[in-house]
């Protein structure tokens, strides 16, 4: 009894040194942070360049108003909303590094404890609960979405508790928590209609009534979480759904959405690419693991026939199964065979349905934990020919794992950071060197002492720098990045920017079919707009001046040296550039005549 017990003990402990070896694992990513401070290197493309502003000056008029002042223009709030709104209060009281760092150590830390209890309840070993949570904590899934990725794999975990009777409470209270912390429109949509289609399936499969009244209240638990998250989306995005509604002076706003003209593809060629690599910001690597099941599937049948029960494969093929609905949705919503349907939506046309492969990431790895699950009940029959088939899947997938982890380090932001700690040089851009630190002050402190001018006074656009660096520092822009601004400015931009435009084929097409980035293109280098000092210079570059004006500017924030502005009513305020040593833009200040 005693020896039993200490056995018991022995196992407990070993459990908790896995976990907490993993927790320590996935607790590396901070480092740099640490290390580096605003000299770390963060992916900046659709964080720095709009969601991150958005958590700022979202933070900056909290309960003030409709109007964002600073941006484009003064744009509605609406133009520019906080994927994960519960997390904006954070940018109200740290810095915008410091805010948007704590972001992402909370976002792995319950990506990798909701991962590892999911693996855990469906019978996943300790060890590879842990590798495969440590893997998914080091997905590149982008910090500014929130727990919109990061935290499905607890909510599954606590429905699926739920489901036996337990943990009634803490599902309730972390639906709340979810639906704060993560994004209606990206992917919150997507998780409503996949709960609300389990409690169907469950009372369905119960012949509309419920014999025993723990199934019937398990029910009803995830029906409140239904509600609740769904309240809470509710609460957070009315200004959005007062929009679409037509409600209020959100409602006036025609957005720009309704002249999105999206490449549409094949259906099957766009389910292909749907189950081999997901939608877009899912990278998740999960090719390696579908390679890997098929041979632990084949290993599986060979040497667990009479092992594995069919409710046991019916649950791994139920998670496949909502994969593949998931790809069939979002396949559907990008092939030609939808064009009718959205043409009957109209502003609704634009809602990124396909965003629902947000959720299959969990998944994957969810059905890699089944797997593991499989292979380790065959392994405890202790039959000598199974154990070798077994030992050989066991160490494929865990090897599988191992060369996602590495793809997460080696394709991440990893060895940038590590190169600047170390003191080599490493190409890719760094937080403060995104936003021009050092630069934009400069700029900021010279128009004020020559012209009296705070930046509420004026006006700017940016060019050859991304508009959200001027946007960090305070200033008042035109320019910017949104997926929801009104049609009328589009269209008044438009004039300003009209003479590159009708340059390059390309920028047209990308801004009168999209138009997200609003920005101050140059036909010269189509497309690029992030050029490091002395690299390159604009020629014959042209804008409408008078429209500019009508609009409201007075400078521009060139990254470029223009080698003749005067030419289209530019004037070079400065001759010399605003920069730092270190810097790694130099901006050019030009007044518009």
């Amino acid at each position: 009894m005693i020896e039993n017990s200490k056995k018991t003990k022995g196992k407990i402990n070993g459990v908790k040194l896995i976990f907490v070896a993993g927790f320590l694992a996935v607790l590396c990513q901070m480092v740099p942070y640490l290390l580096l401070g605003e000299g770390t290197v963060i992916p900046y493309h659709d964080q720095l360049d709009g969601e991150f502003i958005a958590y700022m000056l979202q933070a900056k008029w909290l309960f003030k108003g409709e109007i964002i002042p600073e941006f484009m223009g003064g744009a509605f709030k609406t133009a520019l909303t906080a994927p994960a709104p519960g997390f904006v209060p954070l940018f109200c009281v740290l810095s915008p590094f410091a805010a948007y760092a704590l972001m992402h150590l909370l976002e792995i830390v319950v990506a990798y404890i909701g991962m590892y209890l999911l693996a855990k309840e469906v019978k996943c070993n300790a060890f590879f609960a842990m590798i495969i949570a440590v893997v998914f904590a080091y997905l590149p899934f982008l910090p500014v979405y929130g727990l919109s990725q990061f935290g499905i794999p607890m909510l599954v975990w606590l429905y699926l508790r739920v489901r036996k009777q337990r943990n009634y409470t803490g599902a309730l209270v972390y639906s709340v928590v979810y639906a704060l912390f993560s994004s209606l429109v990206l992917v919150g949509f997507g998780i409503l209609l996949m709960l609300f289609v389990e409690i169907l399936r469950i009372w369905i499969g119960n012949h509309f009534s419920f014999k025993e009244d723990a199934e019937k209240k398990s029910v009803v638990v995830l029906f409140l979480g239904l509600v609740c998250m769904g309240s809470v989306y509710i609460i957070e995005n009315w200004r959005l759904i007062f929009q679409m509604l037509g409600i209020g002076e959100g409602g006036k706003i025609i957005t720009h959405k309704v002249e999105y003209a999206p490449k549409m593809e094949i259906f099957i060629s766009a389910l292909c690419r749907m189950i081999l690599e997901g939608e877009s910001h899912c990278g998740d690597y999960h090719i390696y693991i579908i390679l890997g099941s098929i041979l632990v599937i084949f290993l599986c049948v060979i040497g667990g026939r009479k092992i594995l029960q069919k409710n046991e494969w019916m649950s791994l093929f139920g998670v496949y199964g909502w994969i593949f609905v998931f790809c069939i949705v979002a396949a559907f919503w990008h092939s030609k065979i939808s064009m009718s349907l959205k043409e009957q939506l109209g502003f609704l046309s634009s809602w990124a349905v396909s965003r629902v492969m947000w959720i299959v990431p969990t998944l994957w790895y969810m059905s890699a934990a089944v797997l593991f699950g499989f292979l380790g009940k065959i392994w405890n029959q202790k039959d000598g020919k199974k154990r070798i088939i077994t030992g050989v899947a066991t160490a494929l997938y865990v090897a599988v794992f191992g060369v996602m982890g590495a793809l997460c380090i080696w394709k991440g932001t990893y060895p940038a950071n590590v190169c600047r700690v170390i003191g080599r040089e490493y190409s890719s851009i760094s937080f403060e060197e995104y936003y021009a630190v050092g630069v934009m002050e400069q700029v900021k402190d010279y128009i004020y002492k020559t012209t009296g001018e705070r930046p509420e006074d004026y006006k700017v656009m940016s060019l050859g720098i991304d508009p959200g660096a001027a946007y960090y520092h305070g200033f008042y822009c035109l320019d910017g990045y949104s997926n929801n601004y009104s049609l009328d400015y589009k269209h008044k931009f438009r004039e300003v920017i009209e003479p590159e435009l009708e340059k390059s084929d390309y920028l047209r097409a990308s801004f009168d079919d999209w138009g997200n980035r609003c920005y101050l293109w140059c036909a010269q280098i189509a497309g690029y707009y992030n050029h490091e000092k002395h690299t390159s210079y604009f020629w014959n570059y042209a804008i409408d001046t008078k429209a500019a004006k009508d609009l409201g500017a007075k400078y521009i924030l060139s990254a470029v040296y223009l080698t003749d502005p005067e030419a289209t009513g530019l004037k070079r305020v400065r001759e010399e550039a605003f920069e730092t040593q270190d810097s790694y833009y130099a901006i050019y200040l030009y007044e518009i005549e």
